[in-house]
């Protein structure tokens, strides 16, 4: 049996080389040690995949933001608004109806805010376009889940999908248009 095979473990000042007993004064190496510590490198592409919700949304999320090589702070600061978003044309169009029930919920929860595109949509467009924008050679791996998630984003009523996968292009550096996202 090769020394390799009799590794020791160290745990809290004690050493245990394996098949052996506490006690023993054999220490690990150096070397062992650091490669040991050392965080695995995982590919940014799956851990977006890790990431997807059922649903087939993403969450804002500090792990998001990591894929996405930007900080918590800088992709939840540019979100996009939801209801300055809405052209005079398309409020003409809202029914009365629709209208009252946005003012009185309003009016009765001020700490309702219609004024900002839900975070599980914002995350959703943004891994969009990260995925169109940065891994297009892998798309046989990925476009299933993007259509999930296009799929619940639609399911949404977003009224400014178009401003979201804008703001995300701003964003992220891409240059993807909302019909290439299934949008």
């Amino acid at each position: 049996m090769s020394e390799d095979c009799l590794m020791p473990l160290e745990l809290e000042g004690m050493s245990m080389p394996v098949g052996g007993a506490p006690g023993s004064n054999i220490k690990m190496r150096d070397a062992d040690k650091t490669s040991q510590a050392s965080k695995p490198v995982r590919d940014p592409l799956l851990q977006l995949i890790s990431l997807q919700k059922a649903s087939g949304s993403w969450v804002l999320e500090a792990a998001l933001a990591e894929v996405l090589g930007k900080t918590e702070e800088e992709v939840a600061k540019p979100k996009p608004a939801q209801v300055a978003s809405l052209s005079s044309a398309s409020f003409l169009s809202l029914s009365l109806s629709l209208c009252l029930s946005i003012c009185l919920s309003l009016a009765l929860s001020p700490s309702l805010s219609l004024s900002q595109v839900d975070h599980e949509v914002w995350a959703t467009v943004l891994a969009l376009v990260w995925l169109y924008g940065f891994k297009m050679e892998a798309q046989e791996e990925w476009q299933f889940l993007a259509m999930k998630a296009a799929s619940w984003i639609q399911a949404q009523k977003v009224a400014s999908v178009s401003e979201c996968v804008q703001t995300g292009n701003n964003l992220l550096g891409c240059q993807v248009q909302k019909d290439t996202l299934g949008l």
